[in-house]
């Protein structure tokens, strides 16, 4: 079948054909994710009352919860989509530790690839959300903590002999780095120079971009602050800058694609040939320091319930980019909705030619 002409520079219409294809085609491919895992903790508390020693409040502890963080959400959100993935990192001998493999068990994904560190900490993101019982928790406090030490040698030894096992079956490698030493830019090059040059090499690095300029990157997906510390600049509102530090990214990086997130102001999707395409936001989800989760969007019941249940604990914003089925809630039926929404609209999209041909 022949593919539909590429959007203009202009464009913010979504190939919806495409999009069901490859959301189809997701239960087919073998992916490798290699990167640092991170434990997202939630601690949730009644206000209690005002301390007397400082101006801040008592939490009651009601409830913990832990779910995946950094390159263990992509690991995640692919499994939801029904891929086969092939985790490849490290985490600490602890209680972090122990519930994101648990995690990944329950999801029936192969942990084989994610090693255990004696006297390393899991990085973990502890969140502290003061409410009541039947009220929306709203984040007062963040604590992170990180591991103290880089890994062992031979750690760093059997991750690299998983990922060069893993990667001869895979169709693509994810590559989630967020500073704490389990992807590098080596590591990437040398695994990648072995194996079949068809493999598809994505990249979501939090800092230092270009160093990962050479490992042979099919896709990256900067957020704009990155990209404004990769080029020492201020994006803003400004389109022309966009544009600019975009382009100059792909052509560095030779990749052919782009993805740069930017919050409420969408994404913008840059590939070769000066093309460029602005994903719109449809409504979003805020929290306001002292004030309940707001969704603003017309959206079903169900969803808004989502949005309560999240309570802007899991993100601070929650934005809905096109299509607007992906809800914000990642982890549950990704890929039912994408499909859902494809058909449907594609579906639309003939009735309305059918009817003008008739006409």
């Amino acid at each position: 079948m022949k593919r539909p002409r590429a959007l203009n520079a202009s464009s913010t219409s979504v190939d919806l054909l495409s999009l069901r294809e490859c959301v189809e085609q997701f239960s087919t491919k073998t992916i490798v994710l290699l990167g640092d895992f991170v434990a997202d903790e939630f601690q949730y508390g009644d206000i209690s009352r005002v301390s007397r020693e400082a101006p801040v409040l008592i939490l009651k502890h009601r409830e913990t919860r832990i779910v995946p963080g950094g390159g263990a959400n992509a690991a995640n959100n692919l499994a939801s989509l029904g891929a086969r993935v092939l985790p490849v990192t490290a985490v600490g001998d602890d209680a972090a530790g122990d519930v994101l493999i648990a995690q990944f068990r329950r999801q029936r994904v192969n942990v084989s690839g994610i090693l255990r560190v004696k006297g390393w900490r899991t990085p973990t993101k502890s969140r502290f959300l003061a409410g009541w019982a039947h009220t929306v928790g709203q984040q007062v406090l963040r604590v992170d903590y990180e591991p103290k030490s880089p890994l062992p040698d031979a750690i760093r030894k059997k991750l690299h002999q998983r990922l060069s096992e893993n990667l001869q079956t895979a169709h693509a490698l994810a590559v989630s780095d967020y500073g704490f030493g389990i992807a590098t830019p080596e590591l990437v090059q040398q695994v990648s120079a072995k194996h079949k040059s068809g493999l598809h090499v994505t990249l979501d690095a939090r800092y230092q971009l270009h160093r990962y300029a050479k490992a042979g990157f099919t896709a990256a997906t900067p957020n704009e602050a990155e990209l404004e510390a990769e080029h020492h600049t201020n994006i803003g509102q400004d389109i022309h800058e966009l544009e600019r530090a975009g382009r100059r990214t792909l052509a560095e990086m030779k990749l052919q694609s782009l993805l740069v997130t930017r919050g409420r102001h969408g994404a913008a999707l840059f590939e070769p040939g000066n093309r460029l395409a602005q994903i719109p936001v449809h409504g979003s989800c805020r929290v306001h320091s002292g004030s309940r989760l707001r969704c603003n969007t017309s959206r079903s019941r169900s969803h808004r319930k989502h949005c309560r249940r999240l309570g802007g604990h899991e993100t601070r914003h929650c934005y809905h980019f096109a299509p607007r089925t992906s809800g914000c809630h990642p982890r549950r039926g990704i890929r039912s909705r994408l499909l859902a929404y494809a058909r449907g609209r594609f579906q639309n999209r003939r009735a309305r030619c059918v009817a003008r041909e008739a006409r």
